[in-house]
């Protein structure tokens, strides 16, 4: 017999072996759940593994903040995986595991109905609050059978669109997107008014992050964008879908245009195509009938921007010294584009635009989108205004003007992007952008320069031919590898190469109102030659300290190089040639190289998510220029930019977000120049080679609210900023006929030069309650919001400081009663008030704006009527005079299921159509009236295209 010790020991080993077996036989499965629309991940997710045959034995995990799971299993085989998450369809699968594996990303898609969710359905109104994002059932949402998506989100509680801008909860939307995809690049409006309100399941309205953040499942708010995303019928994602239409009428008005979308699974193809002379412009209609051109509000510049009806553009206008430091430059139609976007023209306007779009996903590796637009606009303004300066003396207080100007712009957009995943842990980004403008002017302004008396200081006459061409090259490359969960790094790379090319032939006589002087003409051609590129590299490293903590590392630098070139040759009035004015002839080149280092600490709980960030910028600022006398400058620049955002969701039906950030605004090569503007004689402008970068602190604080029993929506922002060095203008007036560089200035006129001052404020909340109208079988909703800013500015060595508060207050009824009774009325009331330092300038007034569309279809009838309402109290004179704009329509559906209509529309019935508008800055106010678009009628023909059943 052995020895019982050697029977325990040989006991032992045994157990221990078959431990070691058992251990070993572990496997190891992990992945990560993502929404398959946003790509953004699921967290809560439950995943579960049963054994096959046998399904009672399982194992399972919930995902983290990031998506991610893994769980052990005792021992290879075959397995059923189930991952859900409420909201979302089921995802199952069948696994033959041999080893440890990763499953890498798992998509689920929005569930058709969502009864888990915490949902708000009482009356008319149904919305969720899913984080920090507000999603709408469209169902609950009544639009007629020919609505658009426009149409729909107009009808959302929060949610306006006006002038061709989209703004959810006060904030305007950067983006829209189709099933988390982008559909036309980034033209939001583009999006609305192809899609049929009846293929919209839901509407999402959140916060998108970077792509970095997406791919890496590591948040990052201080990128994040305004962004509506639509989310498709599943049952609807595979047609064809579109419509056709014309129309002739008086006054030789027309309209013609198509739509045609080809949808099958991922597949997205779209063709759109219009041209009229009613100004409908980038397939952006704030009515049918495209002739709503009377003005609300523009914010001051840097300012927040009012929730107001939008202001638009009068061409040929003499803009003076804007705030912010910016020089004057041409006038004229489109001769300072802002954006790359057609922007909105006042005045009268004829349109072509054609455009196509595809996006697809290949496989599980490959999701390709690109678009192409074209535009071509044809304007024609006729505008008066008048400007009353914030003034110290009595010199030059008021500037009145008459201009007439005729333009054309074309704009090519394309835009593609590619989005390539090699294998589960790499994605690689690219996504280039390409932007090319050609546009001329012809404006003629005959202006006067009052005196405090309404005496004529002095006058002038302009007439000026600009063509202006400009291309803009940008590219994004973005490499994301995923190690582990929430361990990555990622590259990206950002270039941008813009050249313009401007070429102004001017004609100028000024009045100096001398006895013993005659007038002074001058016959000048100046060309433009400004270049800009840029290069960025982020590299970011991030590792998880546990589950729910995250440590962020990253190093960006950054190269800017810019350079204007302008050249100027005229005659005076004697005949003599001064060829090249020295004065107005500049060669600058300008430099900007940033070393940016930082690092972030990050936590994601469920309830509790925050993340500190400190980042250091140095900032190399090189400038040299070659006017008359050679100057070269060398300038360091070091600011430490701390970044705080704290979100908490004390329930699945409440979230707050609070963020601090801060940034530094560089000048630009124009406004470090010395060169003279002198394009409006009586306001010379130029630039300060002294010039700091402008440092801005901004505090953002959201609340949104739902209430599951009553179908209320509260929602809330408040937002704060401050700059130090903030870049705006010191003006002199001067007391006598004089000369500035070589250049004739009149008694009264002024002369301006940016300059850094510290004091700016801007600031805006914005309040909005959604509830049922049961009485009304509508929604009703009340927003409430306040804008302010305090402009600094310098006028003869005087600071002056502007303050401007505008609080509003509406109201809207949306009714909810079927598909054949449509309407909705809008009411606002806005008090604004300026008060500034100086010894004029303060004003106050009212604006009251009204709307009310109704859409009745008995039977085949169509009867449609618009009407908007404007009237102003305090502005004085004719722009007090209220306006009311009246649209009607009356049509007949017929073919199979009402395909074809048509329609007789007459446009502003009461013929009362005015383009008004007041522009607040930091050194004047101004109000303007243009010549629009009136009364017409119009015969149309429309045909809508549906067919779900391929």
């Amino acid at each position: 017999m052995a020895p019982k010790g050697s029977s325990l020991a040989l006991l032992s080993s045994v157990l221990f072996v078959l431990a070691v077996g058992e251990v070993s036989a572990q496997l190891s499965l992990q992945g990560r759940v993502v929404d398959a629309a946003q790509r953004s991940p699921i967290p809560g997710a439950t995943v579960v593994v049963q054994t096959l045959p046998d399904t009672t034995r399982r194992w399972g995990a919930v995902t983290n903040p990031q998506g991610e799971f893994q769980l052990s299993l005792p021992s290879g085989g075959r397995y059923r995986l189930r991952v859900h998450s409420v909201g979302y369809k089921a995802l199952e699968r069948v696994l033959v595991v041999l080893e440890s594996q990763d499953l890498g990303v798992l998509s689920l898609e929005v569930a058709a109905v969502q009864a888990e969710e915490v949902t708000v359905e009482a009356m008319q109104e149904r919305a969720r609050v899913k984080g920090d994002t507000v999603e709408y059932a469209a169902s609950a949402y009544k639009v007629n059978p020919d609505a658009t998506a426009e149409d729909l989100v107009r009808k959302l509680p929060g949610v306006t669109s006006r002038g061709g801008q989209l703004q959810a909860f006060g904030e305007t939307v950067q983006r829209v997107l189709v099933d988390g995809r982008e559909f036309f690049g980034q033209d939001p409006m583009a999006v609305l008014r192809n899609l049929p309100a009846e293929v919209v399941q839901s509407v999402q309205v959140f916060d998108r992050e970077s792509d970095q953040a997406r791919l890496t499942g590591v948040r990052d708010p201080s990128s994040a964008e305004r962004t509506l995303n639509i989310i498709t019928n599943p049952s609807l994602r595979t047609g064809r879908f579109g419509r056709v239409y014309g129309g002739y009428g008086s006054d030789s008005r027309y309209q013609a245009g198509a739509t045609l979308n080809f949808f099958r699974d991922t597949l997205r193809f779209s063709v759109v195509g219009m041209t009229n002379n009613i100004n409908q412009q980038n397939f952006v209609l704030d009515d049918v009938l495209g002739i709503i051109n009377f003005a609300g509000q523009r914010s001051f510049s840097g300012g927040p921007p009012p929730s107001l009806l939008r202001m638009m553009f009068a061409g040929g206008r003499f803009p003076g010294p804007p705030g912010g430091g910016q020089r004057g430059g041409p006038r004229g139609p489109f001769a300072q584009l802002g954006t790359f976007f057609v922007p909105e023209q006042g005045g009268i306007n004829t349109a072509h635009s054609v455009g196509g779009m595809y996006s697809n996903r290949w496989g599980s590796w490959l999701d390709v989108t690109g678009s192409y637009l074209f535009n071509a606009l044809f304007n024609t303004s006729d505008a008066t205004l008048h400007r009353s300066y914030f003034s110290v003396d009595s010199l030059g207080s008021s500037y009145a003007e008459r201009s007439y100007s005729e333009g054309e712009l074309g704009t090519h957009r394309l835009n593609v992007r590619a989005e390539l995943s090699p294998d589960t842990a790499t994605t690689v980004l690219l996504s280039p952008r390409l932007t090319f403008q050609p546009t001329e002017s012809r404006p003629t302004i005959w202006g006067a320069l009052l005196g405090a008396h309404g005496d004529t200081v002095s006058c002038l006459t302009a007439t000026s031919s600009t063509t202006n061409r400009v291309l803009q090259g940008s590219t994004q490359l973005l490499v994301v590898r995923r190690f582990a969960p929430n361990r990555s790094f990622s590259v990206e790379l950002e270039g941008d190469y813009t050249p313009q090319q401007r070429r102004t032939q001017q004609t100028i006589s000024l009045s100096l109102q001398r006895a013993s002087s005659e007038d002074s003409v001058v016959t000048q051609l100046v060309t433009r030659r400004q270049s800009s590129s840029a290069l960025s590299i982020t590299a970011t490293y991030t590792e998880p300290l546990d589950s729910l903590t995250v440590l962020q590392f990253r190093y960006a630098p950054a190269w800017d190089w810019g350079q204007l070139r302008q050249e100027a040759w005229g005659t005076d009035t004697a005949g003599l040639l001064q060829s090249p004015l020295l004065t107005l002839t500049s060669d600058l080149l300008r430099q900007v190289v940033e070393h940016r280092v930082g690092m972030a600490y990050m936590y994601q709980g469920s309830v509790f998510q925050w993340t500190a960030r400190v980042e250091h910028s140095w900032q190399r600022l090189q400038t040299e220029e070659r006017p008359q006398s050679p100057r070269s400058e060398l300038r360091d620049f070091r600011f430490w930019l701390p970044f705080f955002m704290l979100e908490y969701r004390p329930t699945r039906l409440q979230n707050l977000r609070l963020v601090y950030r801060s940034f530094v605004t560089t000048p630009s090569p124009a406004q470090l120049g010395t060169a003279v503007d002198n394009s409006t004689p009586p306001a010379l402008a130029t630039g300060n080679p002294s010039l700091r970068p402008s440092y801005t602190h901004t505090l953002f604080a959201r609340y949104s609210a739902t209430d599951p029993f009553g179908g209320r929506l509260f929602f809330g922002i408040l937002h704060l900023s401050y700059a130090v060095d903030y870049i705006s203008s010191e003006t002199t007036i001067v007391q006598r006929d004089t000369t500035i560089a070589g250049v004739p200035l009149p008694r009264g006129g002024q002369y301006t030069v940016p300059v850094n001052l510290s004091g700016y404020w801007s600031g805006r909340t914005f309040w909005v309650f959604g509830l049922p109208a049961p009485w009304l079988r509508s929604t009703l909703s009340l927003t409430a919001s306040v804008d302010f800013s305090r402009i600094p500015s310098r006028v003869n060595g005087m600071l002056v400081q502007t303050d401007w508060v505008a609080p509003s207050a509406g109201v809207t009824v949306s009714s909810n009663w079927s598909e054949r009774v449509d309407f909705s009325v809008a009411y606002y009331l806005t008090l604004s008030r300026v008060l500034t330092t100086a010894p004029s300038g303060s004003s106050r007034y009212l604006q009251h704006a009204f709307s009310a569309d109704v859409t009745l279809m008995p039977g085949p009838w169509v009867l449609s009527s618009q009407l908007r309402g404007r009237a102003y109290s305090g502005l004085g004179g004719e722009l007090d005079k209220p306006v009311v704009l009246w649209n009607l329509g009356v049509g007949y559906r017929f073919l199979e299921n009402n395909a074809a209509e048509v329609r007789l529309v007459v446009a502003d019935v009461l013929n009362q159509n005015r383009g008004i508008s007041r522009t607040v800055t930091g050194q004047y106010v101004e109000d303007s009236s243009t010549r629009v678009l009136g009364r017409y009628a119009m015969l149309q023909l429309s045909y809508r295209l549906r067919n779900f059943s391929l």
